[in-house]
């Protein structure tokens, strides 16, 4: 069943993102450059998987009948890592549950980073922060925030995964190595495997 769902994932990457564009690029070509830009950095495998798959729910419409009936979070980015997580586990999942949020810690500790992100981007981000401070409950203060995000053990891989998102999507990946269908593919599956495989004693 695996093997059929990362068929329909890569499909839905590859061929049913060329149809939807995010921040001035289809998300297929958004997606790519991405996985390209870990791929490039020698990140591990389960990161290029996240980086190939971190936008996945931008395409979730074509693919809710095969969520296994997941009770899915509206936000993109835990959407997504709510499809991931059964298929190639927390090593795939949790980068990408938390790239959104890594964009405010970027923001709050980089001085610099928000003047170098798209526009769009930074809109969106912009907007983001402000929904999650007027979301219910009492919103967490900066320093909180910060405490919090660093003292995930996924926050570091999540860093990475936004920084090559916010590269890619403000163009900045073109001329980086892309890999062929068949080889994302195979490194989908191989990350599947490993993922499956029960730890040894």
């Amino acid at each position: 069943m695996n093997d059929n769902r990362i068929d329909r994932l890569l499909h839905l990457i590859l061929t049913d993102g060329r149809r939807v564009q995010v921040h001035g690029q289809s998300v297929a070509e958004h997606c790519v450059q991405t996985a390209a830009l870990a791929w490039n950095a020698s990140a591990p495998l389960t990161l290029v998987a996240a980086a190939l798959l971190h936008d996945v729910a931008l395409l979730v419409d074509e693919m809710v009948g095969n969520a296994g009936g997941l009770d899915l979070d509206p936000r993109h980015e835990v959407m997504a890592a709510d499809i991931l997580e059964p298929v190639f586990g927390a090593p795939v999942a949790e980068p990408v549950r938390l790239h959104g949020v890594a964009g405010r810690y970027l923001a709050l500790t980089e001085p610099d980073y928000l003047r170098g992100l798209a526009p769009s981007v930074r809109e969106d981000l912009l907007s983001d922060v402000e929904a999650a401070q007027d979301g219910g409950g009492a919103p967490l203060s900066d320093v909180e925030f910060v405490r919090a995000f660093v003292a995930n053990p996924w926050a570091a891989a999540a860093v990475r995964l936004r920084r090559w998102d916010d590269r890619s999507s403000g163009g900045g990946a073109r001329g980086a190595e892309l890999m062929s269908r068949s080889e994302l593919a195979d490194l989908l599956h191989r990350v599947a495997r490993s993922a499956q495989q029960p730890l040894s004693a």
